[in-house]
């Protein structure tokens, strides 16, 4: 944790850059268990957020059932974190991944 943010979100970040997705799936395990643990809802909820969109880019790479779900999971995460900005942000997101699949 730095300044309340995540190191292991911003390596998660740059493994999704690189395309690294188990790489970016464990560090944003890393960090959530890390923020669930000092209670670090703000960056619990951008991990969520981060994790979402992962799915979604995953998704267009690899379109699967798999990733959708989890993409609903992570939004559904995030509103139950009462988290009002990432959960519309990834509402944003579910409907992208929607008008993706119909494609």
């Amino acid at each position: 944790m730095y300044y309340g943010v995540s190191v292991d979100r911003i390596l998660g970040e740059v493994a999704l850059l690189e395309g690294d997705w188990h790489r970016a799936e464990q560090a944003f395990e890393d960090g959530l268990a890390l923020c669930r643990r000092v209670n670090n809802q703000p960056e619990e909820a951008a991990i969520l957020y981060e994790q979402a969109r992962a799915a979604l880019i995953r998704s267009s790479a690899e379109p699967s059932e798999r990733s959708h779900r989890s993409l609903e999971t992570c939004i559904m995460c995030v509103i139950e974190r009462a988290s009002y900005f990432y959960a519309m942000i990834c509402r944003e997101l579910l409907t992208l991944s929607t008008r993706c699949k119909k494609v």
